[in-house]
C-alpha cells in the first residue's frame, strides 16, 4: 500500500511472580515497544515527490513525509485474587519525539485568513511525552 509504513514491529514481554511473598496475589511487570519506520501522509504526496524537478519542489513534498517513530511502555502490578489491581505504568519510557499525524490543510500559507506563518503550515500531533501513572482497578 503506497501510504503504509515499509516496516512496523510490536513486541512485548511479561513475566509474572505468583504469590509475591506469600501473598494472595501475583506481581507482575510488562514491557512493550512498537516502531513505524517513515511514511508518506498522502498518495498525494507522492505523486508531489515522484513529480518535483527542482531542489525546493522536493523539500516542499519532503515537508509530508512522516519521520519514523518509535515508543515504549513499562508497567509493573500487582493483582491480588479478590480483583484489585494497582500497576504503575509508564508510557513513551525513552521520551521520543514523534510524529504520528499531518494535518491535510495548508494553514500557514492562508493570506485570506490572515495566516501567512510557515510554522503553520502543515499541523503535526506529537506524540506524547513520557507519562507516568497509578492505577487502581476492581474487578467484578
Amino acid at each position: 500500500m503506497p501510504i503504509s509504513p515499509e516496516r512496523k514491529y510490536w513486541a512485548a514481554v511479561e513475566y509474572m511472580v505468583p504469590n509475591f511473598m506469600n501473598l494472595d496475589g501475583n506481581l507482575w511487570t510488562r514491557l512493550s515497544y512498537s516502531y513505524q519506520s517513515e511514511v508518506w501522509k498522502s498518495t498525494g504526496a507522492i505523486a508531489d515527490w515522484v513529480d518535483a524537478t527542482t531542489p525546493e519542489e522536493r523539500a516542499a513534498a519532503r515537508e509530508l513525509l512522516l519521520p519514523s517513530y518509535s515508543t515504549g511502555t513499562l508497567q509493573f502490578g500487582y493483582t491480588a485474587t479478590s480483583g484489585w489491581e494497582t500497576s504503575l505504568v509508564v508510557r513513551n519510557l525513552f521520551d521520543e519525539t514523534g510524529y504520528n499525524y499531518i494535518s491535510s490543510s495548508n494553514y500557514g500559507d492562508s493570506p485570506e485568513i490572515g495566516w501567512n506563518d510557515s510554522r503553520w503550515k502543515y499541523v503535526r500531533s506529537l506524540q506524547r511525552p513520557r507519562t507516568i501513572s497509578l492505577s487502581f482497578t476492581k474487578k467484578w
